[in-house]
């Protein structure tokens, strides 16, 4: 094996890719929901590499940001940025959709749907108390995080201070290891 020296900018593509493929083949694998802990691992890491001071780390209001100019746009999720990032810190502090802020009524529950067929409204219909819950198909979640990666990637390849933050916050990727098999 060797270590395959790349530019920042290969690695952060590298290093995307792999988490969404990561997330695909999981949820394929019907694992639904260590797919949706990778997926907000996958936000989180989106939103790590977006923050300003990167000797600092991630916060709730860098998650919130992320979410808000790449991931919510264009789409029609229900669920707020809050919401996502109260689901966020349930399912991978406590391995359930009951956080802190959810408990509190700060955030809205996440009911999510599974599966090929989308049956997202008739589970939103069957929400008794909408202020509390939002439905989302995980499928549309996905969709929605991949076109924020687009976006992010879109604004941050048109302006130079982005892209040097950017590259700047991804130098401390790991290089990937490629086996002989790989070259």
């Amino acid at each position: 094996m060797r270590w395959k020296m790349d530019r920042p900018e290969a690695r952060l593509v590298e290093s995307v890719n792999e988490l969404l493929d990561g997330i695909l083949l999981v949820h394929s694998n019907n694992l639904n929901i260590p797919a949706l802990i990778l997926l907000y691992a996958g936000i989180d890491f989106a939103a790590s590499l977006d923050r300003h001071d990167p000797d600092s780390n991630v916060t709730r209001d860098d998650f919130l940001s992320w979410v808000e100019k790449y991931l919510l746009p264009g789409n029609d999720l229900r669920c707020s940025a809050l919401d996502l990032y109260s689901a966020r810190c349930g399912w991978v502090h406590t391995y359930t959709s009951k956080s802190r802020m959810v408990r509190s009524g700060e955030a809205k529950e996440i009911f999510y749907q599974f599966g090929e067929h989308d049956n997202e409204e008739q589970l939103q219909k069957s929400i008794k108390n909408p202020s509390v819950a939002v439905a989302v198909h995980f499928t549309k979640l996905f969709n929605a995080f991949r076109d924020g990666l687009d976006r992010w990637e879109r604004d941050f390849l048109g302006n130079p201070k982005h892209l040097a933050k950017v590259t700047h916050n991804s130098e401390k990727l790991l290089y990937r290891v490629h086996s002989e098999d790989e070259q």
